[in-house]
């Protein structure tokens, strides 16, 4: 016969929290390397790489979640609220108001809020108002919700992970949390959102969006720290590429009745150690790209040459092994081969493309 399992939060220090303090040091170097990397680039440049950010942590936190997103309207809705040009209509709603939560978790400082978590909640379902079955949205589940449970696998394999407190006791659990959130002024901002990010996910206090929701505030939390420059780096990206690992350490904390939670905290800071590393990579790739393009700018080219280089400084630095031959040239380009020639040879001459290989086997990459 199974052990029942006790949760969380039917321990009598819930929700008095404790974990091993970590070592943070390396992490706000991280921090302050990437808003070093930051003056590489000119205010116009920066602009640009926000947008990336905000893209990629749209797309993550939709693919979390496994929601569908239309890409092109989600970079017009980015571009638009970042005053950048946008070439496609936004015919996805959904992409307009996941990128209203997203700078408004990011950039609005206000006091965290119940009405504020509704609006978010509200804006993650715009989508789901106009169905046979709309998502009761804006406000928390009730016990007509039944019982809240946290599983995954398919549905002929489920695994469930945790049971949340029951609806009767959301109204407490969330004012306790809101009131922490905007009061708590002695835990690092780090370990602050790792906690709030916790638990929240532990009161869930929807019947639907609460991952979504848990990141959003987590996110809220750290931007609030002037150290802390969360629109330069995706958590979102990190945490969808570790999320079987999430399950594990969820399994292990959510039956810790003794509130130790070093589990969680140890995989947020490594999610986010992980998120700067590749954001300061990122930076970098970024700089390169767009002194390339500048250079192109300034370069004398014909109308053949530059859209191969912007195709291949568009693939960069995704797919490295995007070449050009100058049988393939001549062909997409209807010319013939000694004028392939030629154009390949000037962008080498400029500094633009470098050759590799020899003879049939020969070949050209961005000189990057």
């Amino acid at each position: 016969m199974k052990k029942e399992k006790i949760w969380i939060w039917k321990g009598k220090n819930w929700p008095k929290f404790n974990y091993s303090t970590p070592n943070l040091l390396s992490l706000y170097q991280g921090f302050g390397q990437l808003q070093m990397a930051l003056n590489l680039l000119s205010d116009s440049d920066l602009v640009h790489f926000k947008a990336l950010v905000l893209e990629e942590d749209a797309l993550c936190t939709s693919a979390l979640e496994g929601i569908s997103l239309d890409i092109k309207s989600l970079q017009s809705a980015i571009c638009e609220s970042l005053g950048l040009e946008y070439k496609y209509p936004i015919s996805d709603p959904y992409a307009q108001s996941l990128t209203n939560v997203l700078l408004d978790v990011k950039n609005t400082r206000i006091p965290m809020s119940e009405s504020r978590l509704f609006a978010w909640h509200k804006e993650l379902f715009v989508r789901d108002q106009h169905g046979i079955h709309p998502v009761k949205v804006g406000r928390y589940r009730s016990h007509k919700d039944g019982e809240i449970q946290v599983i995954s696998g398919t549905w002929d394999k489920e695994h469930l992970h945790y049971i949340a407190p029951p609806a009767k006791n959301i109204e407490l659990e969330m004012t306790r949390l809101l009131l922490w959130i905007n009061t708590e002024l002695d835990t690092d901002p780090v370990i602050k959102s790792a906690i709030v990010h916790l638990w929240f996910l532990l009161i869930h206090p929807f019947n639907d969006g609460n991952r979504r929701l848990a990141r959003d505030i987590s996110d809220y939390v750290l931007s609030a720290s002037a150290q802390i420059p969360t629109e330069l780096f995706s958590l979102a990206f990190e945490m969808n590429e570790m999320k079987s690992s999430f399950y594990e350490v969820l399994d292990s904390v959510c039956l810790q009745t003794d509130m130790d939670i070093s589990a969680w905290i140890q995989w947020y800071l490594e999610a986010l150690h992980h998120a700067v590393e590749k954001s300061l990579l990122r930076v970098q790739t970024f700089k390169k790209k767009m002194d390339y393009k500048e250079k192109l700018q300034n370069t004398p080219l014909n109308s053949r040459q530059l859209a191969a280089l912007y195709r291949l400084l568009n693939a960069y630095p995704l797919d490295t092994n995007t070449i050009i031959k100058t049988g393939t040239y001549a062909r997409e380009n209807t010319i013939s081969k000694p004028t392939s020639a030629r154009d390949l040879k000037d962008m080498k001459n400029k500094h633009l493309l470098k050759s590799k290989g020899k003879g049939r086997g020969a070949y050209y990459v961005l000189s990057i």
